[in-house]
């Protein structure tokens, strides 16, 4: 799972456009992020190239040092900037960190820089700064050379107002949990939640993950204590932002065919979209096919009564929630995964586990 900022997601979106744009585009372009220093903005704008690589494939990401420009001889920053032009055979896009720096120390190359976005269609130059009104002072100075684009961070306390109010909404739009008044007001929770966002950077995806989780578990459990419920809130908040290595270790003590059933889940997963339940029975269907068509090994004699028991055993684990309470026969359950896709994956991969099995369930699965 990619590494997600918390309270950034729209800034990202908004860089990855740009750069987009930039890739399509006859012209170079410039752009200034604003924000503090440990706001995100790095990894903020290295994330927003690799998705937009994902179809600009000739898209380079270059970073240099406003700070080295304090040189007297400015022979580094100049030599970086060389290898960009070397490089510009490709689209590149330039990052210099420190700009405010920069403008202070030698002004002249930032105009050099700046550019390099305008004598061409080559080079997308990132200004990098920690005060807003370095902005201000450079727009009245270098406007004609300045594009428009600006992209701001918050600092860290306002990221986390925004994320738990990112919380307050989810739970609001939710018919299931928004009714359970527990979950916005217990401190157990919210002290969570905070220590969610400043140890581990927790994104609006994590949070909409642990939330989904928990209304799978509360649909199945009728009538849930509100103890039972903040535990289980805990829990899954924990879990998704990968604090729980208990779950995933206890991939260790499973038998092959259970091993191989969360495969065949994971297949359909990312067939069907993260979130989509998925029967007992479809998955059982897969097993079988896996065992007649991939590896022997896993041959079911039972006709597939045992992987059904199995399913259920999956689920009282926790490595898979069963969310439809209602059924009554075990082929009708339906169910969610606890670990996304690719966490699964890779902690199976570790396990010495039969390759060919791991590859089938890296495919896509034909429709149901």
């Amino acid at each position: 799972m990619k590494n997600l900022l918390v309270g950034v997601d729209e800034q990202i979106m908004q860089i990855t456009a740009y750069f987009t744009d930039f890739h399509a585009g006859e012209s170079g372009d410039s752009m200034i992020v604003c924000g503090p220093p440990k706001s995100g903005r790095r990894s903020a704008i290295t994330q927003a190239w690799e998705e937009a690589s994902q179809s600009c494939s000739k898209l380079k990401l270059q970073f240099i040092d406003g700070h080295e420009a304090d040189m007297r001889n400015n022979t580094e920053f100049l030599s970086r900037i060389d290898d960009a032009k070397k490089a510009a055979k490709n689209k590149v896009i330039l990052v210099v960190r420190g700009a405010d720096a920069l403008v202070k120390s030698n002004e002249s190359l930032l105009y050099a820089l700046l550019d390099l976005s305008r004598s061409g269609r080559n080079f997308f130059i990132v200004l990098v700064v920690c005060h807003q009104d370095f902005v201000m002072s450079v727009e009245k100075r270098i406007r004609s050379r300045l594009s428009s684009k600006k992209v701001n961070f918050p600092g860290r306390q306002q990221a986390l107002q925004e994320f738990l109010k990112n919380y307050e909404k989810l739970l609001a739009a939710d018919p299931v949990l928004g009714k359970l008044k527990a979950l916005k007001s217990d401190p157990k929770i919210l002290a969570l939640l905070e220590d969610c966002h400043v140890k581990n950077c927790t994104s609006f995806y994590r949070l909409k993950r642990a939330l989904a989780l928990l209304r799978a578990e509360v649909l199945e459990n009728e009538d849930p204590t509100q103890k039972g419920l903040i535990a289980a809130a805990c829990y899954w908040l924990k879990l998704t932002n990968g604090w729980d290595d208990e779950l995933l270790q206890q991939l260790e003590g499973l038998p092959r065919q259970a091993t191989a059933l969360l495969l065949c889940a994971v297949r359909r997963a990312n067939a069907k979209g993260y979130e989509a339940p998925i029967t007992y029975q479809r998955i059982v269907k897969d097993y079988l096919l896996m065992a007649n068509t991939v590896n022997n090994t896993f041959r079911d004699t039972s006709d597939g009564f045992l992987r059904y028991k199995e399913l259920d055993r999956l689920n009282e684990m926790r490595l898979i929630i069963v969310c439809d309470r209602k059924a009554v026969m075990l082929h009708n359950k339906q169910f969610v995964l606890a670990c996304s896709t690719e966490t699964l994956l890779q902690e199976i991969q570790h396990l010495d586990f039969p390759a060919d099995v791991v590859r089938w369930a890296s495919e896509e699965p034909l429709a149901d």
